[in-house]
């Protein structure tokens, strides 16, 4: 059994090879991008988050004031307070 195309279909055949190889690359390009704008949106994440871990952690002066202000001995050490 043979087929025989003429050369319209033949065309036809290759337009639609073209067209789907060109949306396949579009595709790719589309996935590069999101994988790379993932990345950075990744490490982006990563900067705020360090910089919130930073802003919220107590100061080492505040934690002294405060300690020694809430373990009940405050006034022992002050002479006035006698």
């Amino acid at each position: 059994m043979k087929l025989h195309f003429t050369s319209r279909q033949r065309r036809e055949q290759g337009m639609a090879v073209l067209v789907v190889i060109v949306l396949l690359s579009i595709m790719a390009v589309f996935v590069l991008s999101n994988g790379r704008a993932l990345g950075q949106l990744k490490q982006e994440l990563k900067l705020v988050e360090k910089r919130q871990q930073r802003r919220l952690e107590p100061k080492p002066a505040a934690r002294a004031v405060a300690g020694s202000e809430t373990n009940g001995v405050a006034g022992a050490n002050n002479p006035s307070a006698k």
